[in-house]
């Protein structure tokens, strides 16, 4: 299956789940991050003297639905692939991981909180590596049910050695698609980050928990900022672990 066609089968899948809401909106999630975020490398390993290549699938957030908040860091809902551990992909590819986190606020606010998208910063360690990728959600964001928000965006972005600006692969390649694109050489030096979007958030966000919003901001799910804007939260009380009390602004 080609890169297209799976983001066409991923695109005609949040189509058809966005219909059946109308009939079964208990039964079904907001969108998930809707791209496998493709993202494909390869060149000459310059400790080993042999050639390498890589398709890196990036993990996104699935949508919350009745009931439960959305999974955080998942392969695309048809997907079936697994998150490269830092370790192994440092190991046989000369890319050092500066960064791989989850993306703080990228899932949709909602009663029922969408997952987060993920983020990975990767510096080259190599004379060349070239880079292809194709992904989605760079503009148009994974929506939200029952007065869900929407979740983040994805981003690919470059940063040439030297320089402390980030830029997408059109204004530091010229290419004419931020979020597909092939033959991208980078070199020594230079930085990619891959963003992925979260899923959308279902139900009112308001109408969520106390609990739950304190346990998303301790855990660094949820900024306070989001908390504030999103959830009408300008505090918690301190009692808020135990009786779950909360105040709004208003």
């Amino acid at each position: 299956m080609s890169r297209r066609h799976l983001l066409i089968l991923l695109s005609l899948t949040s189509i058809i789940s966005g219909a059946m809401a109308a009939c079964v909106p208990d039964r079904v999630m907001a969108s998930e991050s809707c791209t496998g975020t493709n993202f494909v490398f390869g060149g000459l390993h310059p400790d080993y003297d042999e050639y390498f290549a890589c398709y890196d699938l990036m993990s996104g957030g699935w949508g919350g639905r009745s009931g439960h908040d959305g999974n955080d860091a998942v392969i695309c809902i048809n997907g079936n692939c697994r998150f490269n551990p830092t370790e192994v992909f440092e190991t046989r590819f000369p890319l050092r991981v500066e960064e791989c986190a989850l993306i703080p606020d990228s899932g949709g606010a909602g009663e029922f909180r969408g997952g987060l998208g993920t983020r990975k910063t990767l510096l080259c360690r190599s004379p060349e590596i070239v880079i292809s990728h194709v992904g989605d959600r760079h503009e148009i964001a994974p929506w939200g049910l029952a007065g869900g928000r929407p979740a983040g965006l994805a981003a690919t972005l470059f940063q040439p050695a030297g320089h402390n600006d980030w830029g997408t692969a059109c204004t530091v390649f010229a290419k004419v698609s931020p979020s597909k694109f092939a033959n991208v050489r980078l070199h020594d030096g230079d930085r990619v980050q891959i963003a992925t979007p979260g899923g959308g958030g279902w139900g009112e966000p308001k109408r969520r928990p106390a609990e739950k919003v304190r346990e998303d901001v301790s855990e660094g799910y949820v900024t306070k900022e989001a908390a504030a804007r999103d959830y009408g939260v300008e505090s918690l009380s301190r009692t808020a672990g135990e009786g779950g009390e909360r105040e709004r602004a208003g």
